[in-house]
């Protein structure tokens, strides 16, 4: 969905690159509201280099639709051109096509893991690589990446770099053993359960669907590892650390009311429901790791 160095990494890269597929609610990215305002490159002055053209600007058209029939996105064709609102498109004038980025699929790659680490939206994916069902990618074959996507993960790493070269002495405080047995994090319907779905996507946690503002509990004793919005697609996020090895995550969430390296009891409210990130709906996303290992919260849940 920039994470705390008391946090194990593999654990964190697990986190970030596992799919939380929200069946019961589409795929949205929110945000991006960013434009290359007083720029003073002007399309014409762009040197075309390989794999970069233009098209001309006929009566009718649209970013939108541009963008379909040449397989862009829309915000690489904003911000290739240097676009702002209201983007108004002048007929006769050059467009400036966006040049081509690729991921090569690796083994255990999908759609969903490649949009999240991209942040991509899945469908635009889907639709720039022309895929069809059942979205199958075999290793070693390219997809199509959005540019804007591109910028984006090099941003991000450069912030998740930064952020784990702070160390949090604060939550280093040990917990004391003990035989956890996790609560309900927040009544409701499972909406999304743990594993496997269609199209090669997965989920490594549960969706819960509750009314907004509804408390959301520890489900044990723990201590406060992680607050943020950092983790694309996910929101708001609180994520526990427990005794044994175990961690408890929440995401999704209107409001937070916790801190890092604060302890907390079972049962004391963290936060309450939202709708934040990747959904539009108010839910919560609640994960469960025995170490490095996602597990099924519903074998756990009492």
């Amino acid at each position: 969905m920039i994470l705390q160095k008391i946090l194990p990494t593999l654990f964190l890269t697990v986190f970030v690159t596992s799919c939380t597929q929200k069946n019961a609610a589409p795929i949205l990215l929110k945000g991006h509201n960013k434009y290359y305002k007083n720029s003073s490159r002007k399309s014409e002055d762009i040197k075309y280099g390989s794999g970069q053209n233009f098209v001309v600007i006929k009566s009718g058209d649209n970013l939108y639709n541009i963008a379909q029939a040449h397989k862009t996105s829309v915000r690489d064709l904003i911000d290739a051109n240097n676009l702002q609102p209201p983007y108004i498109l002048h007929v006769g004038s050059k467009l400036i096509l966006p040049r081509t980025k690729y991921h090569t699929v690796e083994e255990g790659d999908n759609l969903y893991k490649i949009s999240r680490l991209y942040d991509m939206n899945i469908n635009q994916l889907i639709q720039i690589n022309n895929l069809e069902k059942p979205y199958n990618i075999i290793a070693g074959t390219k997809l199509k990446i959005s540019t804007s996507a591109f910028k984006r993960k090099a941003v991000r790493k450069d912030v998740e770099q930064k952020k784990l070269s702070k160390p949090r002495k604060s939550v280093m405080a040990k917990l004391p053993n003990k035989n956890n047995k996790f609560i309900w994090p927040v009544a409701g319907k499972v909406i999304s359960k743990f594993g496997s779905k269609p199209g090669g996507l997965y989920n490594d946690g549960i969706n819960i669907r509750a009314e907004e503002s509804t408390p959301v509990k520890a489900v044990e004793d723990g201590l406060v590892a992680y607050v943020g919005n950092e983790l694309r697609g996910y929101g708001n996020l609180v994520i526990l650390k427990h005794s044994g090895g175990w961690i408890s995550a929440y995401a999704h969430l209107k409001k937070t009311n916790v801190v890092i390296g604060q302890k907390i009891k079972q049962g004391s409210q963290i936060a309450l429901v939202g709708s934040t990130g990747n959904v539009d709906f108010a839910q919560l996303y609640f994960g469960i790791r025995k170490g490095r290992n996602a597990v099924n919260p519903q074998d756990y849940l009492n």
